[in-house]
């Protein structure tokens, strides 16, 4: 059996651009909390390797190509991980036993990443897994590890909507698609806590910002853990790509991903969507997410007439379809062969100039 799989393993999800690097960062700061990076290989290959018996070393090598080149366009900020040096600790546990569960493969991994911070996490009793991406996969992540518990953070929809417009990374910065994608998103998860009311918590950005301190203490009497607060979040972030030695072929993109992460948090930020997005941008955003936005406290000002809505739906029905069919596509990609995927992504990869 490999070592150290006695933790368990819990997840931070919500749409992008909600706040969820930021709060597992701050959450690093705690003895009992080792934060993990966007690395998704769980997900990936959790349809096949799920009910596994017996690995290869193909299957090995694999998981491990993936990691790698997932790391391409998500950089372990704020973490150290040895990639060859993990790779190896686990041949030399299949050169004696081939007998291994996914999930002893994947905490020997998840251990293995070491948050750039002063505390020593080898005696942390959580491994807190940050994905926006799982959030779609909640349900199946939860029957893979009954155990696990689940923060879902929450962001003004128009606030993530100007977000990824002011910042493009792999998605589009369509308006009408991301207001979309953010109340489909939510969707997905409320439905997944409504079957699982004591394992999942949710957190507004807002509230994290205006008061990270009651923000904390909540997650930490959802984990049963000391109260220990990290108070400033003014000073808190500050990333470069010099300083985790990005090359100069990836620092544009490191910076359209994690460039808000340079940038000071202020209470004011929450409310920019006012100012920065046009009359008939929030228009869309309240006629698509207005309705359910207001289930978290978001409260619409444009007083759409439900025929005004009926009416922005419709003319911007191409780009709603296309956020149906984003999430439907991911969906689908979940039950396809590792192997496959993996071409896939790095056949994607290469056209963007992540790989050579």
């Amino acid at each position: 059996m490999l070592s150290g799989t006695k933790k368990d393993i819990h997840f931070i999800i919500g749409i992008g651009r909600s706040g969820t690097t930021l709060l597992s960062q701050l959450l690093n700061n705690h003895k009992e909390i080792q934060a993990l990076p966007e690395a998704n290989f769980l997900v990936f290959f959790l349809n096949q390797f799920q009910n596994k018996k017996q690995f290869t070393l193909n299957d090995i090598n694999l998981l491990f190509e993936q990691i790698d080149v997932y790391s391409r366009s998500h950089p372990w900020v704020g973490w150290n991980f040895d990639l060859e040096k993990t790779k190896n600790k686990i041949y030399d546990t299949f050169k004696a036993n081939t007998q291994v569960s996914y999930r002893e493969i994947c905490f020997q991994i998840y251990n293995q990443f070491i948050p750039n911070c002063s505390d020593d996490k080898s005696s942390s009793s959580i491994l807190l897994d940050k994905n926006p991406s799982y959030t779609l996969y909640s349900d199946k992540l939860k029957h893979f590890l009954p155990n696990s518990k689940f923060i879902l953070l929450i962001r003004d929809y128009r606030s993530n909507v100007l977000s990824r417009k002011q910042s493009v990374y792999f998605k589009s910065p369509n308006v009408a698609f991301n207001a979309m994608r953010w109340k489909l998103f939510n969707q997905k998860a409320f439905k997944f806590l409504n079957s699982h009311p004591d394992d999942f918590i949710t957190l507004r950005y807002e509230d994290l910002v205006e008061d990270n301190q009651k923000a904390q203490l909540k997650i930490f009497d959802f984990f049963k853990i000391e109260h220990k607060i990290y108070p400033d979040l003014k000073t808190f972030n500050k990333v470069t790509a010099e300083e985790f030695k990005i090359s100069d072929k990836f620092k544009e993109r490191f910076y359209k991903k994690y460039g808000d992460l340079k940038k000071e948090v202020f209470t004011n930020r929450t409310e920019a969507w006012k100012e920065q997005l046009s009359k008939k941008e929030i228009s869309i955003c309240e006629a698509i997410c207005g309705e359910y936005g207001e289930k978290f406290g978001y409260i619409q000002t444009t007083f759409l007439s439900p025929k005004q809505k009926f009416i922005l739906k419709l003319k911007y029905l191409f780009p709603i379809l296309l956020a149906h069919i984003n999430i439907q596509k991911d969906m689908i990609l979940y039950k396809i062969s590792p192997k496959w995927k993996l071409k896939r992504l790095k056949k994607e990869y290469k056209k963007l100039g992540f790989i050579d």
